[in-house]
């Protein structure tokens, strides 16, 4: 019965098992160090160095067992030993440090902060689907991360899915400078496209207007459920290939190495924003810059490739949109016409995510994600 019980408690059934039956190739620890944390009562009980992913269940170090004292934290082990005293102790760590847990005892890999730098229109196909001319551009997501199942609340507006590569600062650093080592975790970027278009520029979408509020919903961000260390982080992210799927349906597929800025051309277009502010409900949102420096544990996201629900705003709504304010729609202006036009008739497609849906991440030596569609407890 255990089978049941696991499709039970993951809330999906069929599609999923197979899936989960294949095991996840996880890098050796020479090329990265690959940590997650399962959790008791709500609270990290193992901080495990991952060896094995197998499915249902992962094997791996525990770093506790191994160094014998309390250790939970991956940033904290990794500033307080340093890579090679890590490899080093891997060699005489005893077998009995080696423990295995069901996969759905894992929760946050990591702390992680709740202002992140987002990169839209990164992947060229993403920005001919969404209509981005402009290219890449930066905008501030504001939204504390949830753990790879936890659930994400639907609401009134239309939810979209973005699953994106994430780099962690170990430490703070200026952007101009990178620092030498990062982390990196999975991502999946939730969007609310109904509240996003109401807010967007349509004439300036490389400001990043709307993109703030329409991505920064409580639940917005879950995250993946390993936390990995490259040796070699350009090595080790050209080999990585995002995986999203929709009930078992592919929706995104593409490699890493597609995106058109790489980190650091990221951090140095953050550096010239910097003082830059988006509208974000009745305040305003910046990057996360303190002091002319990134802050450790911000996630900097760099972007979704094609394959998301949202596909570009079609001729006919435009026409539409055009007519309705032509019409005597002159108390708003016309690309908010065009935008309503847009969101009443995906209404009535209902292509968007509904309660119900189970959106999958997997990524080989990344880890997944997998999160149901549910309705908000009231």
């Amino acid at each position: 019965m255990r089978w049941l019980f696991t499709l039970l408690v993951a809330g999906v059934f069929g599609t999923f098992a197979a899936a989960w039956a294949d095991p996840l190739e996880i890098a050796p620890p020479s090329d990265a160090l690959t940590f997650a944390r399962s959790y008791e009562d709500g609270m990290p009980s193992k901080l495990l160095l991952v060896i094995r992913y197998e499915g249902e269940t992962i094997t791996g170090i525990d770093m506790s067992h191994a160094l014998g004292r309390p250790v939970y934290d991956p940033i904290i082990l990794y500033q307080e030993l340093g890579r090679p005293a890590i490899l080093e102790a891997l060699k005489v760590i005893p077998e009995s440090a080696a423990v295995t847990v069901p996969i759905f005892s894992l929760g946050m890999p990591v702390g992680l902060g709740g202002n992140h730098i987002a990169a839209g229109a990164n992947f060229s196909e993403h920005a001919d689907e969404a209509e981005v001319e402009e290219g890449p551009f930066l905008f501030p997501k504001q939204v504390q991360p949830t753990p790879w199942n936890a659930p994400i609340p639907i609401g009134e507006g239309l939810l979209d899915y973005e699953v994106e590569l994430c780099f962690v600062p170990m430490r703070d650093f200026p952007p101009v400078r990178p620092s030498s080592v990062m982390g990196l975790i999975l991502c999946n970027d939730v969007t609310d496209r109904a509240l996003l278009l109401k807010r967007i520029d349509a004439f300036d979408i490389g400001s990043g207007k709307g993109f703030t509020e329409g991505k920064s919903a409580p639940g917005y961000l879950p995250v993946g459920n390993l936390f990995v260390i490259p040796a070699d982080m350009d090595a080790f992210t050209r080999t990585l290939v995002l995986h999203l799927s929709v009930n078992g349906e592919a929706r995104q597929l593409a490699s890493v190495s597609r995106m058109v800025w790489n980190l650091r051309e990221i951090l140095l277009q953050t550096e010239a924003r910097k003082d830059h502010r988006w509208a974000f409900h009745e305040t305003w949102a910046s990057l996360p810059i303190s002091k002319g420096r990134v802050p450790a544990r911000a996630m900097i996201m760099s972007g979704t490739p094609s394959g998301t629900v949202f596909d570009g705003v079609r001729t006919m709504h435009k026409v539409r949109g055009f007519l309705d304010y032509l019409l005597g729609g002159w108390d708003q202006p016309m690309q908010q016409w065009v935008m309503g036009r847009y969101t009443r008739e995906e209404r009535k497609l209902d292509r968007y995510l509904k309660a119900g849906d189970t959106v999958h991440i997997r990524v080989d030596r990344m880890g997944e994600l997998l999160n149901p569609v549910e309705k908000p407890v009231e």
